[in-house]
């Protein structure tokens, strides 16, 4: 990643609410963009069962140290996480 995009991920992460949208059952678990008070995430889990979303709390905790927990969107690509 860039360091405008590391700049601009850092800033957003700091935020107690974020908003998320995601690609469910690709390669890799990442952060492909943000834009605007978006944050894109790419999900190595299926969209089944709450695998995705399991897989994003998980992400999200890692990456911030706060515990992440998806409050708005469980069921669709957008989604609202609250990071403690």
């Amino acid at each position: 990643m860039s360091s405008s995009m590391d700049a601009a991920i850092d800033q957003l992460l700091t935020q107690t609410r974020i908003h998320v949208r995601v690609t469910p059952h690709t390669k890799k678990t990442r952060i492909t963009k943000i834009d605007g008070n978006t944050l894109h995430l790419d999900v190595a889990a299926p969209p089944e069962d709450g695998k995705a979303n399991k897989e994003i709390e998980r992400y999200l905790t890692r990456i911030t140290g706060k515990k992440a927990t998806i409050t708005l969107g469980k069921t669709g690509k957008d989604k609202t996480v609250k990071l403690d």
